[in-house]
């Protein structure tokens, strides 16, 4: 995130005093209050912002938001797509950038909207320039979506999460798979994050071309997670803001999309097409117990009526098959070791799985007092000498000391510690428990 007060200094220094005197009215500074001593307080104070900001036009606020995602300030090219540019690629940065410059010293520089220091390297003093929205202002940003309220609720599209759950188990072309037990999303495993971050990749890849939009849909979906309670935004709003962040055209039909993936809902007023986020991404598909039923050595998921949050959780606690066209989950002891006795997943498990009931039962016999892990290895070692040379070789996370004289250490660093032991002249002995 940047750091408006680290750079602040420097932007002084860049400024002229044409400049000065230009943010002192925008923002209604006194001039002595930009003297060197107080510019970083009242430049990022919100003095007067709300009446800048009400300046800008739509195709600068849509910038501005765009800048407020950028991580590290950026060059005076990032604004070519506002302002314009001139000349080719092949032209020097002040031949194709000078009327840029211009602009933005003009139309959010000199309104004390912006941030702007020299970085130490570039070949031409405008290369070394760098730009930022200090975080400080993000908050008086005018909105991005313009929107209107409606008291109807609308409808969500199809569930593309049921479709493709149901493909799977009816062993249809689907993005779900099994591999080893576990059950993954085109190749990663499962989670209803990650099944979200798919469905708006799609959009994104209707809309643009590979990789244009990626941000822009990003940025959108925040805006419309944001929006009160009946507030929703015409079809045309929506193609011009994501146009506008992805710096090129998106399709006109870009709400329609959304609503077919899943991610948006829809209604027409007076003919006219209104989108706001899907009601399950709304108020989200929380932790129900609806499809799930015991079977033999687990549980048995029904793809019609499972949540996604559900699925989730189990996905992390079980290993995973699909008998008959039912996917069954079998429970896993080291991710059910890591359960909370208090959670309401553990309390419905136990009451109505007793594959699980039964892996828990005997977890809470052993807690306290046994170690339950995954790709973990357990040593005794009684030296105190070679105890400390373990330390210092694997740092003070790659050890974890245990009751008495026993030490954990992760597997991948058995090779170093068999090494540092051998060494050091100790025997040693390796012992495996079922």
């Amino acid at each position: 995130m940047i750091n408006s007060q680290a750079l602040i200094t420097g932007m002084r220094a860049m400024l002229s005093e044409t400049d000065l005197k230009a943010i002192a009215r925008s923002r209604g500074f006194a001039e002595a209050e930009l003297g060197p001593g107080a510019f970083a307080t009242w430049f990022l104070s919100s003095t007067g912002l709300s009446a800048a900001v009400a300046t800008l036009s739509g195709d600068e606020v849509l910038a501005l938001h765009l800048l407020a995602t950028c991580p590290l300030p950026v060059s005076i090219e990032f604004f070519a797509s506002l302002y314009g540019s001139e000349g080719s690629h092949w032209d020097t940065w002040p031949q194709r950038f000078r009327g840029t410059l211009k602009a933005v010293q003009q139309h959010l520089l000199r309104r004390g909207l912006l941030g702007c220091h020299q970085q130490s390297y570039g070949a031409s003093q405008m290369e070394r320039w760098r730009f930022w929205l200090p975080p400080e202002f993000h908050g008086d940003l005018p909105p991005l979506l313009t929107t209107r309220s409606f008291e109807s609720a609308g409808h969500g599209g199809e569930d593309p999460f049921r479709r493709d759950f149901l493909d799977f188990c009816r062993g249809r072309a689907s993005r779900l798979s099994l591999d080893g037990g576990r059950l993954l999303l085109e190749g990663v495993p499962y989670s209803q994050s990650q099944y979200r971050k798919r469905q708006q990749k799609d959009w994104e890849s209707a809309l643009f071309d590979k990789g244009a939009g990626a941000e822009a849909v990003g940025i959108v979906m925040k805006a419309l997670h944001d929006l009160p309670a009946g507030a929703w935004v015409s079809g045309g709003a929506l193609t011009h803001v994501l146009s506008g962040l992805a710096r090129c055209q998106a399709r006109s039909d870009a709400g329609k999309k959304g609503y077919e993936f899943g991610l948006l809902a829809h209604q027409e007023i007076d003919g006219q097409p209104f989108y706001r986020v899907h009601p399950d991404l709304e108020r989200g598909t929380g932790l129900d117990f609806r499809g799930l039923r015991s079977a033999e050595g687990g549980l048995t998921v029904d793809a019609e009526t499972v949540s996604p949050m559900t699925l989730d959780r189990l996905s992390k606690l079980a290993s995973w098959s699909l008998q008959g066209g039912h996917l069954i989950a079998h429970p896993e002891v080291v991710p059910l070791g890591r359960l909370s006795v208090d959670d309401p997943l553990a309390a419905w498990l136990r009451d109505h799985a007793p594959a699980f009931a039964a892996m828990l039962a005997d977890l809470d016999g052993r807690r306290g007092r046994t170690v339950v892990h995954s790709n973990l290895l357990v040593a005794r070692v009684r030296d105190l000498t070679l105890r400390a040379a373990l330390e210092r070789t694997l740092g003070g996370n790659g050890l974890v000391h245990l009751a008495e004289e026993w030490v954990a250490f992760p597997r991948q660093s058995l090779d170093a510690v068999e090494r540092l032991v051998k060494k050091a002249g100790f025997p040693t002995r390796t012992v495996g428990a079922k």
